[in-house]
């Protein structure tokens, strides 16, 4: 009796998993007359798996005596939620929508993106890689160096990320530049200049140019250095 052995999957719904193997099987044995799923084409499956099911980062599949073909399935984890006007998202580590969620979902860091021009489609890159790794390095840095939990960041563009504090002030970095010089410049500025009990007068930091990082009050004048 054949069998399909299915694990890994949370939220990809079990049985939608078995129909969608057993019609690619089925479609592939019915030439040789033959209910074997030794003739099963796996690379075809696993396209097919991927388009339909974008929580899925991979699918695993084998061949396992006397007749089971085992699935293990990889899904995406949510990195962040990426703001739309209209809609909000689930991102991957590696720059990829998955999921739809409501607007009010919360507990995630949040990226506002402004620069693109639509919204991608589920399964589609949204933010390059290495864009997402500056954006978490950030994250990770702020919240476990500083102590500084973030309320969103803001793509502005390619250069510029908007940095909200949950304190009320921002940071600006340069995701293409080394974030790890740029939080040396807020280390020396967060200790020498401006001391915790400054902060809520602060409008921003700018980490992007040079070896400076000018500052912004709400009140009381421009940039100072």
């Amino acid at each position: 009796m054949k069998k399909i052995e299915i694990s890994g999957n949370q939220k990809i719904a079990l049985n939608q998993i078995e129909s969608l193997i057993e019609e690619k099987v089925g479609q592939k044995i019915i030439v040789f007359s033959s209910k074997s799923i030794f003739l099963a084409d796996f690379n075809e499956i696993k396209k097919e798996f991927l388009n339909k099911f974008p929580q899925a980062e991979k699918i695993n599949l084998k061949r396992k005596l006397p007749a089971t073909l085992v699935a293990q399935i990889i899904e995406r984890k949510e990195a962040a939620v990426l703001d739309f006007p209209e809609k909000s998202f689930f991102i991957d580590k590696e720059g990829i929508v998955f999921e739809e969620v409501p607007k009010e979902i919360e507990g995630y860091l949040r990226i506002s993106e402004t620069s693109l021009n639509q919204t991608p489609g589920l399964g589609e890159q949204a933010l390059k890689k290495e864009l997402m790794a500056s954006i978490l390095e950030i994250n990770l840095r702020l919240r476990d160096d500083f102590k500084i939990p973030l309320k969103e960041i803001e793509m502005v563009s390619e250069e510029r990320l908007n940095v909200r504090t949950s304190e009320g002030w921002d940071i600006y970095f340069d995701p293409k530049k080394d974030i790890g010089w740029q939080m040396q410049k807020l280390a020396a500025v967060l200790e020498k200049v401006v001391p915790a009990e400054k902060r809520n007068d602060l409008e921003y930091i700018e980490l992007r140019f040079g070896d400076f990082a000018p500052q912004k009050y709400k009140t009381g004048g421009g940039a100072k250095e």
